[in-house]
């Protein structure tokens, strides 16, 4: 169960902050400003500023399902995608979905094992 993040110093190894995120979470991804984006298992989005650790903004999906991937455009769109929807998301301080597209069942295959 990870509830809280934790950031290492890139050249010391000790700990530069963690900030507890509310809920479990199985995925994240740093942006090209160093700052964090949380995918969480309760269908949430946060960003966290990856000097202190300070939420930069959060976003609640529609669908409550667990996030399962999570990537980001050139323009700093967040593209978070659930079992059932995918959603754009425009950071900042007033996070909001630029759209849900529902993928119309749920999104979660089981991996591909050859013979």
């Amino acid at each position: 169960e990870a509830t809280r993040l934790v950031a290492l110093h890139g050249e010391t190894g000790e700990r530069a902050w963690d900030h507890e995120l509310g809920g479990e979470f199985d995925i994240a991804l740093i942006d090209g400003e160093g700052n964090a984006i949380v995918g969480l298992s309760t269908g949430g989005v946060q960003a966290l500023d990856g000097t202190d650790g300070t939420a930069l903004w959060s976003f609640r999906t529609e669908d409550r399902r667990a996030i399962l991937a999570i990537s980001m455009g050139p323009d700093g769109t967040v593209y978070a995608l659930s079992s059932s929807t995918l959603y754009a998301i425009e950071g900042g301080t007033d996070a909001r979905p630029q759209w849900p597209n529902p993928a119309g069942g749920d999104t979660f295959r089981r991996p591909y094992k050859p013979n």
